[in-house]
């Protein structure tokens, strides 16, 4: 059976069930970066995101009815579309309650500049020492990011220095919100032509 901390459950509105009155849900007192989350990739120390809020599954994944695996594929990443496919029940929806520990801190959506790359500039940054990816029209300088990718740095460099608008569209809202912040221009169609 799986291991559940004992930790105060909160509601689906955020309000505490339980806690004493002026105490701060767990799962609202602490903030964590991507980056942070990104760091609690293995079985020893396993995180999970779920609707932008941070959940540390380390002592439930061995018990994981879907099994450790299926966690271990998410680790230090984004699980909200897994999750939310799978259609959990109401017990399962309490158990992760009771894992949260926090919230993700997305830097504000920083705009876009306006400095503009041809094709063959975005294609001459195609490894893991300079990784550019051209997503719907703009350019994302993703090489900071690639080592901690949840997919793996393997599948970015698939798409390195290269369009990746049809394979990206399945990502969360979380994910976009981190592509955002690594836009560095837009794609110069007219000299493309």
């Amino acid at each position: 059976k799986p291991q559940v901390p004992s930790v105060p459950t909160t509601t689906q509105s955020g309000s505490a069930g339980a806690l004493p009155p002026g105490t701060v849900p767990p799962c609202e007192s602490r903030t964590f970066t991507p980056d942070e989350v990104s760091a609690h990739n293995t079985a020893e120390s396993l995180w999970v995101i779920i609707h932008d809020k941070v959940y540390d599954v380390t002592d439930f994944a061995p018990g994981h009815p879907g099994s450790m695996g299926a966690l271990l594929d998410f680790a230090g990443g984004d699980a909200t579309g897994a999750f939310d496919s799978i259609g959990h029940s109401p017990m399962a929806l309490r158990i992760r309650n009771r894992l949260c520990i926090g919230k993700v801190a997305i830097a504000a959506r920083a705009e876009c500049p306006a400095q503009r790359f041809t094709r063959a500039e975005i294609a001459e940054h195609k490894t893991a020492d300079s990784l550019w990816v051209l997503i719907d029209g703009k350019v994302y300088d993703v090489t900071s990011f690639a080592p901690g990718h949840p997919g793996s740095l393997a599948v970015l460099l698939e798409f390195a220095g290269k369009d990746a608008s049809e394979a990206f569209r399945s990502h969360s809202q979380m994910a976009q919100r981190i592509r955002d912040n690594h836009c560095i221009g837009l794609v110069d169609e007219a000299t493309d032509q």
